[in-house]
């Protein structure tokens, strides 16, 4: 299971974490490299840290897309909370670290 942060990177520090969603990594570990190029790299012995606008907005992309193929309530509001995520590092030019690690 995986872990989404909200990084300071001036600071190194977390701003802001969502926790832990049971069974979000059945959702999130893309097989598909062209159609999820970042979260096809997601590993369960390594953090992913994405900084800048660029790949923050690929991520973006990338969740939403998922998102969309989702039919469960709960699930539907983790994704959205992901994404508000997202656009607060995009707005505010933090990073998003994504963490099988956390607890």
């Amino acid at each position: 299971m995986y872990t989404f942060v909200l990084w300071d990177t001036d600071k190194y520090q977390p701003i802001r974490l969502i926790e832990k969603h049971a069974g979000n990594e059945f959702f999130l570990v893309q097989t598909d490299r062209e159609k999820y190029p970042l979260l096809s790299e997601l590993s369960d012995c390594d953090e992913e840290f994405y900084n800048g606008n660029e790949i923050l907005q690929i991520l973006l992309t990338e969740i939403s897309e998922i998102q969309k193929g989702v039919n469960d309530t709960e699930t539907h509001i983790y994704f959205q909370r992901i994404i508000e995520l997202i656009l607060e590092a995009i707005n505010t030019n933090k990073s998003v670290v994504i963490t099988p690690f956390a607890d």
